[in-house]
């Protein structure tokens, strides 16, 4: 045991070491975690466990070492470095190294494992209630909403995938609980930026068109799912709620994609309606406007590729339906009035579309209802388009065809 020797000399050198040991085996740990975790991880895991506690285990250890050298250890006498001063020094490096591997190890700040843990406190809730933990899901929103496009988005799209699979598989699923989930797959890919111009988002918040690939696999497989027929083993549930959410939210994502030149995105997005249609024909008023709406975004802003795919796609869903009745032709006629009004070869293709359809109780009574329809809508430039498409067929042969 060394001679005790408490002198002012012996109590500067040790509060010396104590100093330095709590500024780099705490700060700088401290300071490396700021910068290496992203924000939104440390927001999550800050507020979802109890990190003073994690802290004092950090602390305690130095502390204690501290106290040792100042209580069991004297000082080397004057620059003779003894026995008792390379175990101070040995001691003082392997107590910093601790804290710096233990905290720059910490796998709570790894992303797939907090969303792993949020994942699983969803789950937990959706066995036990049929909802899932609102919180959790808030957070992995948020995760969602703040990660960068590419894999971290991927990772959360993926695990909002799972949660509506597990609300589905529910025994007493009704086809109304995805409304949240939907809402994040939504988010997730929007990012956190401009909700209203989402092309001015931080294009690292804004997902990329893989994510909005996999989002589009991912409402197929929900819309899959409602509509399977009861014959088929499924629960028949074409008419529930959830469809008409999940189509709002495929025309919202198809609007975003758009605005980002996500062209094989688009195309996914718009393959899943036909589909629907096909298996639930009633789903066709709830799928018109999501066609109108993408057609008409895709030619303003000269996406003609995308726009015509959308026509052909609105006339396969009203070609069931020959002749097309007045009460169903206002989204139809928009569409095409839309294509009339861009002119050139648009114009022609709108001509096309139109003399292989026929109409009743006639095509005056259904632009008639076309443009009420519309005009009660506020989409006012759209009935402009129907006026002048009406003048100018009626004014052609086409209009005796039509008539």
């Amino acid at each position: 045991m060394p001679v005790l020797d408490f002198t002012p000399i012996w109590a500067v050198t040790y509060l010396q070491i104590a100093v330095a040991i709590l500024l780099f085996g705490l700060g700088i740990p401290a300071l490396l975690m700021q910068v290496i975790v992203p924000q939104e991880l440390r927001s999550i895991v800050h507020k979802r466990r109890r990190l003073f506690g994690l802290a004092a285990w950090i602390v305690a250890p130095v502390a204690l070492v501290t106290l040792c050298f100042v209580w069991l250890l004297r000082p080397p006498e004057q620059s003779q470095q003894g026995p008792w001063g390379w175990v101070a020094n040995l001691l003082i490096t392997f107590a910093i190294g601790v804290t710096l591997v233990f905290w720059l190890a910490q796998s709570w700040y790894r992303r797939d494992r907090v969303l792993r843990y949020l994942e699983r406190l969803c789950a937990r809730r959706i066995g036990r209630c049929g909802t899932p933990d609102e919180s959790a899901l808030e957070d992995l929103r948020f995760l969602g909403e703040q990660g960068e496009g590419g894999i971290e988005k991927r990772m959360v799209l993926s695990a909002l995938g799972r949660l509506a699979r597990r609300l589905q598989e529910r025994g007493d699923y009704a086809g109304e609980s995805l409304d949240q989930v939907l809402y994040a797959v939504e988010t997730t890919l929007r990012g956190g930026g401009n909700a209203d111009s989402p092309a001015q988002s931080a294009i690292s918040e804004l997902g990329d068109s893989e994510n909005f690939q996999q989002a589009a696999g991912l409402l197929e497989d929900i819309l899959d799912f409602l509509q399977e027929p009861a014959s088929d083993g499924g629960r028949g549930l074409s008419s529930a709620p959830d469809v008409a959410s999940t189509l709002r939210v495929i025309e919202r994502v198809g609007i975003l994609a758009l605005e980002l030149n996500y062209e094989a995105a688009d195309m996914a997005l718009l393959d899943t309606l036909p589909e629907v249609v096909r298996r639930a024909p009633d789903t066709s008023v709830a799928v018109s406007p999501v066609l109108f709406r993408l057609g008409t975004v895709a030619l303003e802003r000269k996406r003609f590729r995308l726009a015509v795919d959308a026509l052909s796609k609105m006339e396969s869903l009203v070609g069931r339906e020959r002749p097309l009745h007045a009460e169903r032709a206002g989204y139809y006629l928009g569409l095409i009035a839309q294509f009339w009004g861009a002119g050139g070869i648009a114009r022609k293709r709108a001509i096309f579309g139109l003399a292989h359809m026929s109409f009743t109780p006639g095509f005056k009574e259904c632009m008639r209802q076309a443009k009420r329809h519309h005009a009660s809508s506020a989409q006012f430039e759209t009935v402009d388009f129907l006026n002048q498409m009406e003048r100018d067929v009626l004014q052609s042969e086409l209009g005796s065809h039509l008539r």
